[in-house]
């Protein structure tokens, strides 16, 4: 329930610091269907197919960033590991 002040502001409520290794508990949200969307886009792509379009890409554009071999292996591996592909 959100509560609020004397000039109609929401409150922010502090959440309680959790212990390492805690987990916190969502048993008693009640989500808002109002905001779910309608529907999505999925867009998938191999390991093999993204690292290909990087290395497509002007050096220019990808100089300073995280566009590299080691990083985008590590990074695919750990987007597939976090999200069941």
């Amino acid at each position: 329930m959100i509560k609020y002040d004397e000039d109609g502001e929401p409150i922010e409520e502090d959440e309680e610091e959790l212990e390492e290794g805690e987990k916190k508990d969502f048993s008693k949200h009640v989500p808002n269907k109002q905001i779910y969307p309608k529907s999505c886009i999925l867009m998938t792509g191999s390991n093999d197919m993204l690292i290909n379009r990087v290395k497509e890409l002007p050096e220019e554009d990808i100089e300073g960033t995280h566009y590299n071999a080691k990083d985008m292996q590590r990074r695919l591996k750990e987007y597939r590991t976090a999200n069941n592909s």
